[in-house]
């Protein structure tokens, strides 16, 4: 559900080929940027991609000397603002942080999603990873994964989780969970990571698989509980809580941890191309 590692390496390429060719070209690279740059960020503000896109806005600004506007366009697992970039002049002045979901689930999903990934961008570099963290709200009664599994099996259906979007990586963990476990849960897909999340600490939807930096504050602070991470291996970020795999996540349809628990959904930084 990311992107394999050979892809990887061809993200890191390109943008490499990008810094020889600059360097090549001082005419070229003294001439840009001239005005303000635009970062679109395909989710609504309180999630992973818009804490990253802060970040990557504050350095970019301070290395190009110029002001980087970060622009939230939520809707449709990024899909909205990924075609609404691709359409944008290939001028360098638009650029977006697409997710594994912007980039591969929603164009092999959705038949016409308005946009070529491989033709409609250029990729500049993978700028992060961002693993999730299986959250639920203080007042179920599931304290472990297994618990979880107990209660989902004692009332199927009932559990409803909460996703950024139909497509998106935490959609996807939450349904392999819930083949993988033999169990039901309903689907409540969001705009963004941050709405989800507003309805899960209002107790409207019981658990969701969020993105570890969004969830983290939450989870220290007891307003959430979280019972595992997707990650291969534990995060620094919530090192006493066990991977999904560790937690007892029922095995008995896979002989070992799927590829969705072991490489967590990566962040890439495009321009229109």
């Amino acid at each position: 559900m990311s992107a394999r590692p050979d892809r990887s390496r061809w993200i890191v390429a390109m943008a490499l080929v990008a810094a020889l060719a600059a360097v090549a070209d001082p005419a070229a690279a003294q001439s840009y940027p001239t005005r303000p740059i635009t970062l679109v960020v395909p989710f609504p503000p309180g999630g992973s991609t818009t804490i990253l896109a802060r970040i990557i806005a504050d350095k970019l600004s301070d290395a190009l000397g110029r002001p980087i506007v970060v622009d939230n366009r939520g809707g449709a697992g990024g899909s909205i603002a990924a075609r609404q970039v691709a359409r944008s002049a290939p001028d360098g002045y638009t650029l977006i942080i697409a997710f594994s979901a912007t980039l591969a689930i929603s164009p092999s999903m959705f038949p016409n999603v308005g946009y070529d990934p491989r033709t409609d961008f250029a990729p500049i570099g993978m700028i992060g990873m961002a693993p999730s963290v299986l959250v639920v709200h203080p007042s179920l009664p599931a304290h472990s994964v297994a618990d979880l599994v107990k209660v989902a099996r004692d009332a199927p259906g009932k559990i409803q989780y909460g996703s950024p979007s139909t497509g998106t990586v935490n959609h996807l963990a939450a349904e392999l969970f819930g083949s993988m476990a033999d169990i039901k849960l309903g689907h409540i897909p969001y705009k963004g990571t941050g709405p989800a999340m507003s309805d899960l600490l209002g107790g409207h939807i019981s658990m969701m698989f969020a993105p570890i930096p969004a969830a983290h504050a939450n989870v220290a602070a007891g307003t959430l509980r979280a019972l595992g991470v997707s990650s291969l291996q534990r995060s620094r970020l919530l090192p006493e809580i066990p991977t999904i795999a560790e937690a007892g996540l029922p095995a008995s349809k896979r002989r070992s941890a799927p590829r969705c628990w072991r490489r967590p959904g990566r962040h890439g930084l495009l321009s229109s191309g």
